[in-house]
């Protein structure tokens, strides 16, 4: 069942997984969105049943299992972990013991700390409140499509960011954010990426492999 809800990769770490799957027990990756409708997925591998801790940093900012500072100022996230069939297990937008935030006071970093068994998992990161549609991977989200969402009047009171994207929902002083996002990956085995939605256009050509990769593999989750 979900847990209730509150309310570009650019990191060294990310380029290499890239290449081949990151092994580690605790693994953080960082990286940015270019457009706040994006979403981010990972293939995690859990190798043996394990207590897992999926947590955000890019909000708030902190200290990553890597030793790696993160700076605070990204967007509100929203992570939804799913099974090996895209069927959503969890999902967090406020995590409990997240950092506060000091330029708006809120604590809007998002974790998953969960029991799980040994398998194939599929991690999503998105901006709030860019929710999954239904209870699959295959139902979509519901601002992927409608970029820069987060400037709409409808979405907050507040007036809009100098940007237009990546505005939290707060009218606070500090509610402009940017798209940089940070996540650990606590006693896990693998964790490599799985595509970005929606999919850039134009492509990279170094990128129109992994692209069509990520085609058959969401046309199969559909299915």
């Amino acid at each position: 069942m979900f847990q209730p809800r509150c309310g570009g990769i650019i990191a060294v770490a990310i380029f290499a997984s890239l290449i081949g799957p990151v092994r580690a027990a605790n693994i953080s990756l960082q990286g940015a969105f270019s457009s706040d409708d994006q979403v981010q997925l990972f293939n995690v591998l859990v190798s043996a049943p394990a207590s897992v801790d999926i947590r955000s940093y890019g909000y708030a900012g902190g200290t990553l299992s890597s030793g790696a500072m993160v700076p605070g100022g990204g967007f509100d996230t929203v992570l939804t972990l799913f099974d090996s069939s895209g069927n959503a297990l969890f999902e967090n937008d406020d995590g409990p013991g997240v950092a506060t935030d000091p330029s708006t006071g809120q604590a809007w970093d998002a974790r998953i700390t969960q029991p799980l068994a040994a398998g194939s998992y599929i991690l999503s990161v998105a901006q709030y409140d860019n929710y999954l549609s239904g209870n699959n991977l295959g139902d979509g989200f519901d601002r992927v499509g409608d970029g820069n969402f987060t400037a709409d009047s409808a979405f907050s009171d507040a007036a809009p960011c100098p940007s237009g994207r990546f505005r939290d929902y707060s009218g606070t002083a500090g509610r402009c954010r940017s798209g940089s996002w940070a996540i650990d990956f606590l006693n896990v085995s693998e964790v490599t990426p799985a595509g970005l939605l929606p999919i850039p256009e134009p492509l990279p050509t170094g990128l129109l492999v992994a692209g069509f990769g990520l085609l058959l593999t969401w046309s199969r989750l559909r299915r």
